[in-house]
């Protein structure tokens, strides 16, 4: 199969240059050989009713970096895909992200100069997640899911997934203080981007279960960040920690959700105590019943209601808190006695959005502003999801005020020489203060920044003399995670969407993070 690379080129340019492949295919024993001695993980993949095949594959963790700009996959049936590099993130300590897409032909053919169309294939997507040397991943290639999933030391597979054999999407819990009919006198959120930070909660089921849940359910996140970046809804998941419960699951779904949330239960009270320290505006929990693929309250209309409960790890968990967002099912047709606030499905071109079911689904949330093939993807009166999400957010993230942490800086000068220092939000120090800056005779060039963590209020980190006639400043919101400023004065390695300003150049004495 290595042959296949020479045969792939880049997606956005059609050069010849060959595409490294993320996998290649192995032997693989027939279904009834592996069943006769699967256990573990691997014996579920294959009782799993949503497996349709499974390939044994080769993969190269090495590929998944912020180096690679570009991956090819070349699957059993001999069908071949390029995805250029969107996106590549820290998930969490230690578990990496990289988000594929594939151009769209059809906007490149039919429609250059359009905005509203969709710049990707919808049908098109690869996302991976990495921990180490151990990757899972989210592949769809003409509308077919397929995952790649660790099945044993060192030994992965490639599933084809039957979405159609899934359990359904249940339906949301109505919340009494809300309504599922979004008000047409909803207003504008009055921030430009929030972020909601989502705690994992899982069962002594669950993680017998997926024993590489953690490192899933970071990949899921990451999907439901695309998914919200797609559908132009201003909002950042960030994942807040995990809490491995002492639970064993019992009921239904419904009775489950109502243990998770509960104020009088073993479950609620301890889950309450790591979502308060951990400041979560949002809690799922994994677990395994099998009726239902996902449950939560529809809307979050207080942090009391800001839960949902799944079992089928993959877009679901996005459905499941889109409706903690207040993004209703589909509505088929219209209807001017309903909200806005609908999945949508089209016939031709056929597709249907995340709400409407994540089976199967284009990774987009109804938005009427966005086309696929030139077809709006909702409509004004019923189908806007993405309207919704963006009214909705700043109630959820505002839950739990944006966490503080102190930000860490390892300061270096020209001479070579280096210190460490810490601020607290709101201060400010003098590197004299420090006995190793002033003994290494620190003048900062080059600072690794740790822990910079703003949410939708703008923080920034600046680096002045005594008087601030020197001052050099770096501020972004909505970022949580470490930089490297490689010259203090000139603006580089700041992140993305971080601004830079300048007052004169000189040497450095004071550091403050406001």
């Amino acid at each position: 199969m290595a042959s296949a690379c020479s045969s792939l080129t880049s997606p956005d340019n059609g050069t010849s240059s060959a595409l490294q492949q993320l996998f290649t295919l192995e032997p693989t024993p027939d279904r009834n050989a592996l069943q006769k001695t699967a256990t573990g993980y691997l014996a579920t993949v294959l009782a799993d009713p949503s497996t349709q095949e499974i390939t044994w594959i080769k993969v190269n963790p090495a590929l998944v970096s912020n180096e690679t700009q570009a991956l090819a996959v070349t699957l059993p049936n001999g069908k071949t895909a390029a995805f250029n590099l969107r996106d590549f993130n820290t998930l969490t300590a230690g578990i990496e992200g990289w988000v594929g897409y594939t151009p769209s032909t059809w906007k490149q053919t039919h429609a250059p100069a359009s905005s509203a169309e969709m710049d990707n294939d919808p049908f098109y997507y690869l996302s991976i997640a990495k921990q180490g040397n151990r990757i899972v991943g989210n592949l769809v290639v003409e509308g077919q899911r397929y995952r790649i999933d660790p099945v044993g030391e060192g030994q992965y597979a490639l599933v084809k997934v039957d979405e159609s054999k899934l359990p359904p999407e249940g339906e949301p819990i109505r919340a009494i203080e809300g309504s599922i009919k979004a008000s047409s006198a909803s207003s504008a959120p009055a921030s430009t981007h929030s972020v909601i930070r989502v705690l994992f909660v899982s069962t002594n089921q669950s993680r017998t279960k997926y024993p590489d849940y953690r490192l899933r359910l970071a990949q899921a996140l990451q999907d439901a960040n695309q998914y919200l970046k797609n559908s132009q809804v201003e909002v950042t998941y960030q994942l807040a920690g995990y809490y491995d419960a002492n639970y064993n699951e019992t009921g239904s779904y419904g009775a489950q959700l109502g243990e998770l949330r509960g104020a009088n239960t073993d479950l609620g009270r301890a889950v309450y105590l790591q979502r308060d320290a951990l400041r979560a505006d949002l809690v799922s929990m994994l677990s395994t019943f099998s009726e239902v693929c996902g449950v939560g309250y529809q809307p979050a209309s207080s942090k009391q209601l800001g839960y949902s409960v799944f079992s089928c790890i993959g877009a679901t968990l996005a459905h499941e808190l889109g409706h903690n967002l207040d993004g209703g099912h589909g509505l088929a047709g219209t209807d001017p006695s309903k909200g806005y606030n609908h999945g949508y499905q089209h016939a031709s071109p056929k597709f249907h959005t995340l709400m409407w079911t994540s089976h199967g689904a284009i990774p987009y949330f109804s938005n009427p502003r966005i086309q696929h093939q030139g077809v709006a993807i909702g409509t004004v009166q019923n189908h806007d999801n993405a309207r919704r999400f963006n009214e909705h957010r700043e109630k959820v993230a505002n839950f739990y005020p944006d966490p503080s942490p102190d930000i860490r800086l390892w300061l270096y000068g020209t001479n070579g020489r280096g210190c460490f220092v810490h601020l607290s939000p709101g201060g400010s120090i003098l590197l004299t203060w420090y006995t190793e800056c002033k003994d290494n005779d620190v003048n900062p060039v080059r600072v690794v920044v740790r822990d910079f963590d703003s949410g939708s209020t703008p923080r920034k980190l600046c680096f002045a003399n005594i008087l601030y006639t020197v001052n050099s400043c770096y501020e972004g919101s909505n970022f949580s995670g470490d930089f490297v400023i490689t010259d203090v004065h000139s603006g580089s390695g700041r992140p993305e969407g971080f601004s830079f300003t300048k007052r004169l150049t000189g040497p450095v004495y004071r550091v403050s993070y406001e």
